[in-house]
């Protein structure tokens, strides 16, 4: 058994990240993926889903790949806009897709695929590459005396007669921006 473990740790790699990094791990042996699933779950072949973002551990070479990522950063006065390469399919009459569960830390453990309708707000973030893309966009600022009209893109029609939109419907909506920067998702609101 000893000289297994030292043949078996002699062909091993040691992973630990920095503060800035994280590794993507993929399995080379479980079960396949079932269809339309890109990430793996514990038990399942492929890339994982979870990220190793902290201490030590050996991975076989044999079994595993490891990747080792860079966190994003997002700037002050920046926002960070998701869209998911995985996740459950989002429905036909709904433009952005949403976030379905997150974990204690705020990481996001499942969501629709597309384009997120919450933005990233500026942070640093551990975003695994094989599941998302983010898109770094500036905030919407108003100097002071100045506000702001937002139009929803999104949402349900508005009732037969309105002129502004109440919240959840499409078109111009009844809250005013302030001066100030706001972080609004360029795709659910156009600002003016």
């Amino acid at each position: 058994f000893t000289l297994f473990f030292l043949i078996w740790f002699a062909g091993a790699w040691v992973i630990s990240p920095n503060s800035d990094e994280f590794y993507v791990l993929t399995s080379k042996t479980s079960a396949s993926l079932p269809p339309g699933q890109n990430l793996a779950d514990p038990g399942q072949k492929g890339v994982q889903r979870e990220l190793h973002v902290a201490g030590w551990a050996v991975y076989c070479p044999l079994w595993w790949d490891a990747e080792r990522c860079k966190v994003t950063l997002i700037p002050p006065g920046q926002m960070g806009i998701l869209t998911s390469q995985d996740g459950e399919k989002t429905p036909a009459e709904q433009v952005l897709a949403k976030v379905l569960e997150k974990d204690a830390a705020g990481n996001i453990k499942r969501c629709q695929k597309g384009t997120l309708e919450d933005p990233l707000m500026p942070g640093t973030y551990r975003i695994h590459p094989k599941w998302f893309t983010v898109e770094i966009r500036p905030a919407v600022t108003f100097e002071p005396g100045k506000v702001g009209i937002k139009g929803a893109l999104t949402g349900t029609p508005m009732d037969s007669g309105e002129v502004l939109a109440k919240p959840g419907q499409r078109g111009i909506q009844l809250e005013i921006l302030a001066q100030g920067s706001h972080f609004i998702n360029p795709y659910a609101y156009k600002v003016e």
